[in-house]
């Protein structure tokens, strides 16, 4: 498992999404806020393989779900 950090570009990338800041942010206007309670991995938003790489790369921790640093 991986325990760094990554840049918010770096996830983009890695779903096969444009990692540029005006692609990203089109992208989070358009898909979000998600409802109250739905953890990123669940949002209906990711085709089968996105949603997989979210739960591998985002576990739980005792405090909630590991984030990627903006």
């Amino acid at each position: 498992m991986d325990t760094q950090f990554h840049h918010l570009n770096e996830l983009f990338l890695q779903l096969g999404l444009p990692d540029d800041p005006e692609a990203m942010d089109q992208f989070i206007r358009a898909q979000g806020p998600l409802p109250p309670g739905t953890r990123l991995a669940d949002a209906r938003l990711w085709n089968v393989s996105q949603a997989q790489f979210l739960r591998e790369q985002m576990p739980m921790t005792p405090t909630g779900p590991r984030w990627w640093t903006p």
